[in-house]
């Protein structure tokens, strides 16, 4: 039963309010780390707010290890401290970096 001090609220809240996606929220039910509710009807699910701040707490934010590329094979990342690049398009639509 939810009790009074707890603040329900759905997943779709939840995660607007803790800036996640709806999808994190339901894996964080999935693997146990907070309680799903459900409603009356059977068909809802609702979180309470007050225990996904307590789990936030505990989880460490992702650090990239040195090396790692978290934007896929093709990205590419430049140091915004580093020598600007101006990126322009010739006549024939190819990519053309000057700096």
């Amino acid at each position: 039963m939810v009790g009074p001090s707890r603040l329900i609220a759905t997943q779709a809240q939840a995660a607007a309010r803790f800036k996640v996606t709806p999808k994190t929220i339901r894996n964080w039910i999935s693997k146990g780390l907070i309680t799903g509710f459900r409603t009356p009807t059977g068909r809802g699910i609702r979180v309470d707010l007050s225990e996904i701040e307590r789990v936030m707490s505990r989880i460490p934010t992702t650090v990239a290890r040195p090396g790692t590329n978290l934007y896929g094979p093709r990205a590419r990342i430049v140091d915004l401290a580093s020598t600007p690049v101006v990126v322009t398009r010739d006549d024939s639509g190819n990519v053309v970096e000057q700096g």
